[in-house]
């Protein structure tokens, strides 16, 4: 099992904003992608675990730059994901923060983060 950072900040005005049906898919989405930010598509799960039902473009249109859409609508990226669990600076010579490098570079993902890879002492 996963553990989780969580960051009270996310409760700004976008987040305290959205009605409940989407703040339970923003929590949910954040506990369910990979340690990278990544998600699989699939709303059949998500919909299970959240109890409501979601229309794919409306999430999009809610949800705005906060998630990047690729590989055909297949693979969603939460772009503040990585930088909360890990910080702005990932290790390559540390396992997890190497792993998450190797996930982003695969999906080329990246670029909509403001991660930088350094080593540190």
């Amino acid at each position: 099992m996963a553990k989780r950072f969580t960051d009270n900040t996310k409760w700004k005005r976008w987040f305290r904003d959205l009605n409940d049906k989407y703040k339970i898919l923003w929590l949910w989405l954040h506990d369910y992608c990979d340690h990278a930010g990544v998600w699989e598509v699939d709303f059949e799960n998500a919909e299970h675990f959240t109890g409501h039902k979601y229309d794919y473009k409306k999430v999009l249109d809610v949800f705005g730059d906060k998630i990047i859409e690729t590989y055909d609508d297949k693979i969603w990226f939460i772009t503040d994901f990585p930088e909360l669990q890990y910080g702005v600076y990932l290790n390559p010579k540390n396992r997890t923060h190497n792993s998450v490098i190797e996930i982003l570079k695969k999906y080329d993902l990246i670029k909509y983060t403001d991660l930088m890879i350094k080593d540190k002492q």
